[in-house]
């Protein structure tokens, strides 16, 4: 699940101003892709670099379309305006695996007014309704499967534009019906499964119109039933040193997140889907928990994956997955956050994570 969260980490300078007395004020209009108006649209003005500034919540969009906001900023600087409404085909536009236009970017002093601001929101999403993945021998559920989404063509930000949905977990709020993934439309999206154990499924592209609905099935074949038990534990003690190898990358990486920290937490988790979790001593697993207490939430993300698919083997992980829940579970105007996926891992470790505390 990459989130599109590669803002610097803003250092927080000596003498900020107080809240209360740095004042902005943004006032605008969200409009769809054929320039119509947008009425109930959720409107959010979040820091360029959000360690630094802090988001403030979100205000609604009136029957015109127009919106008014005024902000106490704790630190002063680059903000972008982004829109979403989520039950009419317009997800969150915070995540750039959506993105089809940039948001505003705005200068925020103390005492700005910014007027005439425009959020023009792209076509509305496709669903796909049904993710399954069988064995190819016996037929059966493959348990602790994923689907990686990419962009075919990354969108205006630099990134590779990747989504992760494990199946039978996580699903977006902003759907037609009980078990659908949005995914952008009139775009070229490929997707593949792939599973512990299992040989990841060729690389797909499928194409869809706004609002349309598609299912996935696949078969995966095993990667192990052949192999002798000694080439298996070799190869279980080569994945566990490139694991081992990669953490350490992630805990000496010191500075601001960026994408290289992130794709370091995408090697992991894609490494702990090939290795046997038993193979997992717990000097290592204790490590890979520890990786949970990084500030930078795409990191928490794909670490809290890779958690999930060692399954039970991960158990002393509970804890600090439900600590992530508490603190990331109702993040304004983030649609995807850690605690996403931290619910995900609880349950193919073996326990029922928590109900979600946010309102609609």
């Amino acid at each position: 699940m990459r989130r599109v969260l590669w803002a610097v980490v803003g250092v927080l300078l000596a003498a900020q101003p107080v809240m209360g007395q740095c004042r902005a004020e943004v006032s605008g209009r969200v409009i769809t892709e054929p320039g119509k108006p947008l009425a109930g649209a959720r409107v959010a003005i979040l820091p360029v670099n959000p360690f630094g500034g802090g988001g403030q919540g979100y205000c609604v969009t009136d029957r015109s379309g127009e919106f008014d906001r005024k902000l106490d900023l704790k630190v002063p600087g680059s903000y972008e305006v982004f829109a979403e409404k989520g039950d009419e085909g317009y997800p969150n536009g915070y995540v750039a695996f959506y993105d089809n236009y940039p948001p505003p970017l705005l200068d925020l002093r103390c005492g700005t007014k910014i007027a005439d601001v425009t959020v023009r929101l792209g076509a509305k999403v496709a669903y796909i309704t049904q993710i399954e993945a069988f064995d190819a021998v016996t037929g059966k559920v493959v348990k602790n499967a994923s689907m990686t989404l990419r962009r075919v063509k990354p969108p205006f930000r630099a990134h590779p534009g990747v989504f992760r949905i494990i199946a039978g977990g996580y699903l977006p709020k902003s759907r037609p019906g009980e078990g659908a993934v949005a995914i952008p439309s009139n775009v070229d999206i490929s997707y593949e499964i792939s599973a512990p154990g299992y040989v990841t499924s060729k690389r797909k592209v499928i194409r869809l119109a706004p609002l349309e609905t598609m299912t996935i099935q696949v078969q995966l074949h095993r990667t192990t039933g052949a192999m002798p038990r000694g080439a298996q534990s070799g190869k279980n003690a080569k994945l566990l040193l490139q694991i081992q190898e990669t953490v350490a990358r992630i805990q000496a990486w010191h500075g601001p997140p960026s994408m290289a920290r992130t794709d370091e937490a995408e090697h992991l988790c894609d490494l702990t889907q090939k290795i046997e979790p038993k193979s997992v001593d717990a000097r290592t697993l204790a490590s890979i928990i520890g990786l949970m207490q990084s500030k930078d939430d795409s990191v928490r993300m794909w670490v809290a994956a890779a958690l999930g698919n060692l399954g039970p083997r991960a158990k002393s992980a509970v804890p600090v997955l439900l600590k992530d829940i508490r603190e990331n579970d109702c993040v304004p105007f983030v649609a995807l956050t850690s605690a996403a996926t931290a619910r995900v891992a609880l349950e193919h470790i073996g326990v029922k994570p928590p109900p979600e505390r946010c309102g609609p």
